[in-house]
Parts: C-alpha cells; structure tokens; sequence
C-alpha cells in the first residue's frame, strides 16, 4: 500500500495526483463582498461575489487531498497561484 491506496491502482507504481479548478457564487452579504468581490463584468451592486477554488485529487480512489480558495479577480486571483498554495 502506498498512501493508503493499493498497489494495483497505482500507475506504474506511482500515485497520481490531479488538480482541477472552478468558481462558485457566495452570499451577497456585505462580509463576502470583502473578501470575494464581485468581477468586474458585472454591475456593481447586481450580481454575487464570486470565490475561484482549486482541488487536488488522488486519481486511483478519488479522494480529496487539498483545497485552495481565493478571490477570483486580483493578483494571486488565477488558479496557478491558488495550485501553488494547496
């Protein structure tokens, strides 16, 4: 076993790990608005904070192994800098 997964799901003897990456909205609370503001194709005061998040994944069982979340606008904004950090 390595990693707590088995050795026949490994590929070539190795674990793989898989990132992925997606946005998704949060409250329109004036706390959220703070820390995830709103993108700026959209009008202000219309629309929902949106907050970009990145995952890391083992791809033999599936597991979730990290995640990252930032702001999707901004320096630090895109999901490589968002990789580095998970």
């Amino acid at each position: 076993m390595a990693g707590g997964v088995c050795d026949a799901w490994l590929w070539r003897g190795r674990r793989v790990v898989l990132a992925d990456g997606t946005t998704t909205s949060r409250h329109d609370t004036e706390a959220s608005q703070a820390v995830y503001p709103q993108p700026a194709s959209q009008r202000e005061g219309l629309g929902f904070p949106v907050m970009r998040l990145v995952v890391l994944l083992c791809l033999a069982s599936g597991a979730l192994l990290d995640v990252a979340a930032g702001a999707c606008q901004g320096k630090g904004g895109d999901e490589q800098t968002l990789l580095r950090r998970a």
